[in-house]
């Protein structure tokens, strides 16, 4: 996100979104477009993207060339696999551009196009704080991130208090219904959205939780423990 030019009036720079557009691309002076399910077209669009394109289509890359008129300048995947990557570097337009993704991605396909710069971003590091992961995603903490991130979470909460990010639908079911969650994707009927579950369910609101941080941790981490036990019967 620090890259995309957010200033820009240039309405002819072109974005490519693998999966669902989140958030309204063209307010920061671009053009985005999609790559989905043909089903999923008029939800795509609905969210801001001008053209959809069939992610399935063996012409796919060639398609999204034909119409950026091979200017893509930016492309977003949210998948990361070597498919999506792929689809990605070759729709690139000819004089090159960036490529971002939401996790690390196969390295291999990066020397098939020298003029495309290649990154992956990890979340939490917008923190500015060191990251005490395992590699990858291990990484020293970064202040510059921080002061961008101050700047950004502005910047988001003017477009969604404007109705230009449309929030995802939250599951209020609790932890146990990430269980009914992954069924959903167990048997491929989820399409089109995100599932996203308040871990908290009705009875559990914070707000009857008193006492240290620690001590609501460990609360937390025993419910779900409980629910687990019931739903799984591992224990």
């Amino acid at each position: 996100l620090e890259h995309l030019p957010f200033n820009w009036s240039d309405s002819k720079s072109q974005i490519m979104r693998m999966d669902r557009c989140d958030w309204n691309l063209s307010s920061a002076g671009l053009t985005p477009i999609a790559t989905c399910s043909p089903r999923n077209n008029a939800l795509v669009e609905s969210y801001g993207a001008e053209k959809c394109f069939d992610y399935n289509s063996p012409t796919c890359a060639k398609d999204i060339k034909a119409y950026t008129k091979n200017g893509l300048r930016y492309a977003m995947d949210c998948i990361v696999e070597a498919d999506t990557m792929t689809i990605c570097y070759q729709s690139i337009g000819r004089s090159g551009g960036r490529y971002t993704a939401l996790e690390p991605f196969p390295t291999h396909i990066t020397s098939t196009r020298k003029t495309v710069v290649a990154n992956w971003v990890l979340g939490p590091s917008i923190l500015g704080t060191k990251i005490g992961w395992p590699a990858p995603f291990g990484r020293e903490g970064d202040p510059s991130l921080r002061v961008f991130g101050r700047k950004w979470f502005q910047t988001a909460q003017r477009l969604l208090d404007e109705g230009k990010i449309k929030p995802l639908r939250i599951h209020d079911t609790g932890f146990e219904g990430v269980f009914d969650g992954l069924e959903l994707l167990r048997k491929k009927m989820v399409s089109g959205e995100k599932l996203v579950y308040n871990l908290w369910a009705r009875e559990m609101r914070i707000e009857k939780f008193k006492g240290t941080n620690a001590n609501f941790s460990m609360q937390l981490v025993t419910s779900m423990l409980n629910v687990m036990q019931r739903r799984c019967h591992v224990f």
